[in-house]
């Protein structure tokens, strides 16, 4: 567990299911982060229990509400990064958040915490992350952080509203992190 002045970083359990689905739902908040709004609990039960177990995979709960309000994790980098030059043990960050909750700071703050125990607990060297050239939030959320732009791909991407998009690459080393901390 993580604990931020607003927020609880935990694993997930099988009583978040009806936090969890209320964003896994929405319309603007899948398709952001890349994949299809859930059309029932079904849909989101079955996903919620193929990571409830995974240790870098952490329910964002806002104290106040004691909610559920979105997702961060760490995963293996993705092959997304094979085009630039990522160390070994580097992670790849991936997060969402319920839209009833965004442009409050909570992603930023989950994002610090979640990069202080990457790279101060877990020793981890480097953190990358990317996001949809038009996803203007993530990028906010990963510039505030520190990520800096490595690259992006072309690759053919298309936003919600159906215009040609792009991915952008970005990351973070241990150093730069602690850097930003004196």
């Amino acid at each position: 567990m993580i604990e931020t002045n607003r927020l609880i970083l935990r694993q997930f359990k099988e009583s978040d299911l009806d936090d969890m689905f209320e964003y896994t739902h929405q319309e603007n908040v899948g398709p952001r982060a890349g994949w299809q709004p859930h059309k029932s609990k079904e849909d989101t039960l079955k996903y919620l229990r193929s990571i409830k177990d995974n240790p870098n995979n952490f329910a964002i709960v806002l104290k106040e509400e004691n909610k559920v309000i979105g997702a961060i994790d760490l995963k293996d980098v993705s092959d997304r990064f094979s085009s630039v030059s990522v160390k070994p043990d580097a992670k790849e960050i991936g997060f969402v958040l319920n839209e009833n909750y965004w442009s409050k700071g909570y992603v930023s703050e989950a994002l610090d915490a979640l990069l202080n125990y990457a790279f101060r607990t877990l020793g981890i060297s480097e953190i990358v992350g990317s996001h949809d050239s038009k996803n203007i939030g993530s990028e906010k959320v990963q510039e505030k952080n520190g990520m800096k732009q490595i690259g992006t791909l072309n690759d053919g991407r298309v936003w919600i509203d159906g215009s040609a998009s792009y991915t952008i690459l970005r990351k973070i080393t241990k150093e730069e992190y602690m850097d930003r901390k004196v």
